[in-house]
């Protein structure tokens, strides 16, 4: 082959975790022809060089059982790095482990994850795993913000979570204070919570952000509206009072806790978790502690 003939030609390297040494590499063209298959090293790096101009599958094989796939487009004497590891060290790896439907086998409940926003304030999540039943992890902060917010600006909870000014900032402002590879893998959320102003009616938010519902905290409903009871799951990071408090910030003291439900009797408060990790409510102008939860799931 001539030196011109061979640089049409393109590379693809497949970068692997250390959990997936000794697996294998597998890349097709699309006709079906097996262009190579390579068990992973103790480099973690797979390189092969396939023809140009066509559409390739390439996947992670552990024996015969298809683990990860992902597809690249070759022009001519192109170089494609491809990141195939599943690994929880990063935001990509973990995205990867859900979308390839092993999170229970990575990732267990309770695990911790360091996020550092980018003003410099470090919040731990712990994972839950699969709670609805979709494959999906939801993340829920083992500490409060450091700073407090209100639910409203005003003492109402007219329109529930969904009008929420509470739930605006999260989505808008705080969201963007996340790193970009998280927002990047941030799946939105269906927040099922009543509407408030004592009215008994479910209304779902999508939300990349939000808060958990009463009965996601407490297994059950004490002040929200007994629709929340049958669409919302417990958490298991959530086991007794002592599990459910939070404290402001990484250090600071334990601190009330908004909920995304509204207190269905009252037109002015949402649920708290109160500072012992009872289930309370108060009036929507307080300003209390805030999980800023997120959801990554499966692809569509």
């Amino acid at each position: 082959m001539s030196e011109v003939g061979f640089r049409a030609f393109c590379q693809l390297v497949c970068k692997c975790a250390s959990a997936d040494q000794n697996k294998k590499i597998k890349v097709t063209s699309s006709a079906g022809t097996v262009i190579s298959t390579t068990t992973i090293g103790s480099s973690l790096v797979v390189k092969v060089i396939v023809p140009p101009r066509d559409k390739y599958t390439v996947q992670l094989l552990n024996g015969s059982t298809v683990v990860y796939t992902t597809y690249v487009v070759c022009g001519f004497g192109e170089y494609h790095e491809l990141d195939m590891g599943l690994t929880t060290a990063t935001w990509d790896g973990v995205k990867r482990i859900i979308d390839s439907g092993l999170a229970a086998s990575y990732i267990h409940n309770g695990d911790r994850f360091t996020v550092t926003l980018s003003g410099g304030e470090v919040v731990y999540f712990e994972a839950n795993v699969n709670t609805y039943g979709l494959g999906e992890v939801d993340f829920i902060p083992a500490n409060c913000l450091a700073n407090t917010r209100q639910h409203h600006t005003s003492n109402t909870n007219a329109g529930g979570w969904n009008a929420s000014d509470l739930r605006t900032w999260l989505n808008q402002t705080f969201i963007t204070s996340l790193p970009s590879d998280l927002q990047a893998v941030i799946s939105a959320k269906p927040v099922k919570a009543t509407s408030g102003s004592q009215v008994n009616q479910i209304v779902t938010s999508n939300d990349k952000i939000w808060i958990p519902t009463e009965k996601e905290v407490f297994g059950g409903i004490t002040y929200s509206g007994s629709t929340e009871n049958s669409v919302n799951n417990q958490y298991p990071v959530f086991t007794n009072a002592a599990s459910r408090v939070r404290t402001q910030g990484v250090n600071g003291a334990a601190v009330n806790v908004w909920l995304a439900s509204p207190h269905v009797s009252d037109s002015t408060a949402f649920c708290i978790v109160a500072t012992s990790g009872a289930p309370y409510s108060n009036g929507a102008s307080n300003s209390y502690g805030v999980l800023p939860c997120f959801r990554i799931a499966p692809a569509a």
